[in-house]
């Protein structure tokens, strides 16, 4: 989530959360599809390759979130 934090405007997709974590393809792809479940990241299809980009409020969203659930 850091990543997401410092670097609000990148675009990211699932090899690139892959390569970052260390993690198999389809662990990243659910990583990804989950934020994007939960609102805190947009996903749009460019082509092939599915990019992910933060919401403009991410921070917020997020502690938001983690108020909701504890």
């Amino acid at each position: 989530m850091s990543l997401y934090r410092r670097h609000p405007a990148h675009r990211y997709n699932i090899v690139s959360h892959q390569t970052r974590h260390g993690v198999a393809y389809q662990t990243a792809r659910t990583d990804l599809l989950g934020l994007q479940d939960k609102g805190l990241i947009i996903g749009a299809k460019v082509g092939k390759t599915f990019y992910f980009t933060p919401i403009a409020n991410f921070e917020k969203a997020l502690e938001e979130l983690g108020a909701a659930d504890g």
